[in-house]
């Protein structure tokens, strides 16, 4: 995706493969919710859920045919003409009837691709030579933060409509389900705000798309990590000092500030 989108739309395109990664955990955490209440359904209690989790993917394999190849990948394999015409068509325009965007992406990837060519790219060269070593470190620094925003202990609910109901799992193997439990809420709630996190989320994402190319990335992402530090500092006040209790508002806080948390995690970090 980073590979075709044009610059000023980058961010904005790019996100909206994290609304549709969100639209699936949402549609889990809300069968997960549902057949809990299928008290009938005996051993084959499962058996929808898991045809549902199948479904998605044989989506995605009915359509690979119509996705088209990387169009560097193309040049650097000799494919010339159909990096072409992939490159035109992806940036097709009816104000730009000749096609010059596209042309002159074409030509800025053939000649970045005969420069790569004449450098070393073995992985140690991304450690060994100064220019990539700090991409490098970006890129995994980057993904590092966002993956230790803490969200990861939030959302790790996502397979819930296989495990603590369906198969028998303890409720402890899932944290997220075990943040409410530990809230003293009751199971069904425990399924409830899980769903309902995640439904938000798609909400954050998409409005992400409305300011994410609008700011500088840095500042942008800094900003998020300083929201999710500051609400996770504050859910652990609230959970240090009120839990267990039956300060029902502390609780409600508590809760609160898992939603607000995803506030400047989706808006700021999921998807970048």
């Amino acid at each position: 995706m980073n590979e075709v989108v044009p610059v000023n739309l980058r961010g904005t395109l790019v996100d909206i493969h994290a609304i549709f990664i969100l639209t699936g955990y949402s549609i889990q955490g809300w069968v997960g919710f549902g057949f809990y209440f299928w008290k009938d359904g005996g051993s084959k209690t499962w058996r929808p859920p898991l045809a549902l989790q199948c479904l998605w993917p044989l989506i995605l394999l009915g359509g690979l045919y119509w996705i088209p190849e990387s169009p560097r990948w193309l040049i650097m394999n000799g494919r010339v003409e159909e990096a072409r015409q992939i490159l035109d068509r992806l940036h097709s325009d009816p104000s730009d009837p000749d096609n010059e965007f596209a042309r002159a992406e074409f030509f800025q990837i053939q000649k970045q691709v005969a420069v790569d060519l004449t450098l070393d790219r073995s992985w140690l060269s991304f450690f060994r030579k100064p220019s990539y070593r700090k991409r490098a470190l970006l890129a995994i620094g980057t993904t590092g933060f966002i993956q230790c925003s803490g969200v990861l202990v939030i959302n790790s609910e996502r397979s819930i409509s296989l495990d603590l109901f369906l198969i028998g799992l303890t409720l402890s193997l899932d944290y997220g389900p075990t943040v409410y439990r530990n809230l003293g809420f009751g199971i069904v709630k425990q399924l409830l705000y899980p769903a309902a996190w995640l439904t938000m989320s798609i909400g954050t994402n998409a409005m992400a798309m409305l300011f994410i190319d609008r700011f500088p990335r840095n500042k942008y992402m800094g900003f998020g990590l300083l929201g999710c530090c500051v609400t996770l500092i504050i859910e652990a006040a609230l959970v240090a000092e009120f839990v267990p209790s039956t300060n029902n508002s502390a609780l409600q806080a508590a809760v609160a500030m898992l939603f607000i948390f995803q506030v400047f995690y989706g808006a700021c970090l999921d998807g970048r």
